[in-house]
């Protein structure tokens, strides 16, 4: 598949799973609150995790644990995250096809709802991990989504995925990472970007590069 071969446009019976960090905020959210509040040694568990050394529940737990700020501050940091600027389109050309859109990511709902109450979204169907300030500016992390299996991810998107197929006569997914390679591979349509769209390319998964969400947009208008 290639961002020229045309798609049929959205319906009622599509739904379009979509990762949040890297591509629904232009950055990841968990990796620059990482840089701006963590104490030394983020990084390593970070890497940790993409050599597969350690699960996302233990790298987001790790790593949260090691930030000390107030909810105000943090949620002002949170705030000023810049959002791709074509998120309502989408969200408009889901509503006017009448398709489900999720919101599908391996980050923390704390931070999620607080961008999207500030774009005035805070309707949009979100499946995440969740954190949670223990009242000494700790950020705690729990994984109500888990795989009682799979212990490679906290939020298991894969799981998710084959659970909105009962009802779904196609699954759209967009997303831009890691934890993007499981769901990519049993999507019927796939848009990727950075580490997901050279994955697909080496892994052989039909994909559409794309560089944002207007991409996405203009594809399946």
């Amino acid at each position: 598949m290639s961002a020229s071969q045309p798609l049929a446009p959205l319906s009622h019976s599509d739904a379009i799973l979509c990762d949040f960090d890297g591509t629904i905020t232009l950055e990841d959210t968990g990796l620059a609150t990482m840089r701006t509040f963590a104490g030394p040694g983020w990084w390593d568990i970070e890497l940790a995790w993409r050599r597969g050394e350690i699960g996302s529940m233990e790298c987001l737990s790790r790593q949260f644990s090691m930030i000390d700020v107030s909810p105000e501050h943090y949620r002002s940091f949170i705030e000023s995250q810049p959002v791709d600027p074509a998120l309502a389109d989408l969200v408009q050309l889901c509503e006017r096809a009448g398709c489900r859109f999720i919101i599908l990511t391996d980050g923390l709902d704390l931070y999620i709802q607080w961008i999207l109450q500030k774009l005035a979204l805070t309707s949009l169907e979100v499946w995440s991990n969740e954190g949670r300030f223990d009242g000494s500016g700790r950020i705690v992390c729990s994984f109500p989504h888990q795989h009682p299996i799979c212990k490679v991810h906290g939020n298991c998107k894969l799981a998710h995925l084959f659970r909105t197929r009962r009802d779904s006569r196609r699954i759209i997914y967009v997303g831009d990472g890691y934890t993007d390679m499981c769901p990519a591979a049993s999507a019927d349509v796939v848009f990727a970007k950075d580490v997901l769209a050279e994955h697909c390319e080496r892994a052989g998964i039909p994909a559409v590069r794309c560089e944002c969400l207007a991409d996405v947009v203009t594809a399946l208008a």
